[in-house]
């Protein structure tokens, strides 16, 4: 079995032919995904594509140091820290801020946190943190990002201003937006959803040659041009100059708030090491070769990554669910493949612009929604609840706290109501006389 595994380093560039074909078809999927979920993280669209650029460059220099993994994962703007950066972005541009310093003060938190990744790697810790919290907790969480991603993308679905950044106050808010509606852009929307679900499921995706999500973009893209939208509603990158793109952290902006910062750094550097080593270990079981990635070099990848795409103009990213699932089905051998996706994704935003400039907002919309009912939808629920009616009070506990507040604090009563639990059930079986607290 080790002599089928591929080899590391520059030797793994004999499997090119692979890695060069998996890399085309995931900066296709990398394309939509990350000016979808830029969209959603309330920053330039631009942002989202150079943080596929960054990171895919980060992975040919782990591949250069024959690092053990990640060996398949793509590293990008996710959908699992857009609520984080969303938030950040809102609180960098609200009262007594300067909107337009907003961006970079994301930058320099983006480059702390990388370098706090790459501390918790360097002392081994990734693997421990990833293993700490209750998976019922995490599965909580994910699916709580998935509700406020749909949450936050109805407004665009409507063709309609945003109202609020609470989850509360956006679905209040939907009764009123719905009166206002587009509904050239509300009929695009709901056409390229519908089509998303369907061409989503098993029969379709062997009958398509790319994933549901570039079919849905390409088809809601040339409806987009019939129906002559508004640019209002269409994506907008500038020109292939990466002067343009250069934004450099600003430090001294988010020294302002040091407890602000520290909460949102926390909750970045949390969410995403724990997000990436999770990951990780789901592509793991679809690797053909059998490896396994080291959770401390993925995390000291994806630090390094973030703490220089930080310079570059790029969010924090993580291993992607999908573009690294999409990655391993294309038959990718090597962590060359990320590279590839990157070098396609600087070919699309030199020569593609006019394209991608075509995507209608709703249309990549439709998209997310998607990416959110998945994490979200009833058959979440319905596993957790058959597990055992105790972790479907933490589930239930950790999602509502996490909509209703944020994701630490939503972790946290998680974390709390699962040792509760634990500890009701371990005093139970216990023997006589065992006292509650010191069981937990």
């Amino acid at each position: 079995m080790e002599e089928s595994k591929p080899k590391e380093g520059l030797a793994g560039l004999r499997h090119w032919k692979h890695d060069i074909t998996s890399g085309l078809q995931v900066s296709l999927l990398a394309l939509s995904f990350s000016l979808g979920i830029a969209q959603a993280s309330g920053v330039a669209p631009v942002a989202g594509l150079v943080t596929v650029v960054t990171m895919g460059f980060a992975a040919s220099i782990s591949a250069l140091m024959g690092r053990r993994g990640p060996y398949l994962t793509v590293c990008g703007a996710a959908a699992g820290l857009t609520t984080i950066v969303a938030g950040a972005m809102s609180n960098f541009s609200g009262p007594g801020w300067d909107a337009s310093r907003a961006f970079p003060t994301l930058c320099a938190l983006g480059c702390v946190s990388g370098l706090i990744q790459i501390v918790v790697a360097k002392t081994r810790l990734a693997a421990k943190i990833g293993g700490f919290f209750p998976a019922t907790v995490i599965h909580a969480m994910l699916a709580a990002i998935g509700a406020i991603i749909i949450t936050k993308q109805l407004a665009v679905v409507m063709g309609v201003p945003a109202h609020g950044h609470e989850f509360w106050e956006m679905i209040g808010a939907v009764p009123e937006q719905t009166r206002h509606a587009n509904h050239s852009v509300l009929a695009l929307a709901l056409v390229c959803l519908v089509l998303v679900f369907v061409l989503d499921t098993k029969p379709a995706q062997k009958l398509l040659p790319v994933p549901a999500a570039i079919t849905v973009v390409v088809l809601g893209t040339l409806a987009g041009l019939a129906l002559h939208l508004d640019s209002r509603f269409l994506v907008q990158i500038p020109g292939f100059n990466p002067r343009s793109w250069l934004v450099m952290p600003d430090f001294a902006n988010l020294s302002r708030d040091i407890p602000g910062g520290a909460i949102l750094l926390a909750q970045l550097t949390l969410v995403g090491t724990i997000e990436g080593v999770a990951t990780g270990k789901a592509i793991d079981g679809k690797d053909v070769a059998g490896r396994k990635t080291d959770p401390n070099a993925l995390t000291l990848g994806v630090g390094v990554a973030n703490f220089i795409g930080s310079f570059f103009g790029a969010i924090p990213g993580i291993p992607g669910g999908v573009k690294s699932g999409a990655n391993a089905q294309a038959g990718a051998r090597t962590q060359w493949s990320a590279f590839f996706v990157a070098v396609f994704m600087i070919l699309f935003m030199a020569v593609g612009r006019p394209v991608v400039n075509a995507i209608p907002k709703p249309v990549l919309a439709a998209v997310l929604i998607s990416i959110g009912w998945k994490l979200c939808k009833p058959a979440v629920w319905k596993h957790t609840a058959h597990i055992g009616k105790e972790q479907a009070l933490v589930f239930a506990t950790t999602f509502m706290v996490t909509v209703s507040t944020d994701l630490l604090i939503g972790i946290g009563a998680g974390i709390v109501i699962e040792l509760l639990v634990t500890g009701y059930f371990v005093k139970k079986y216990a023997e006589p006389g065992a006292r509650f607290f010191p069981t937990i």
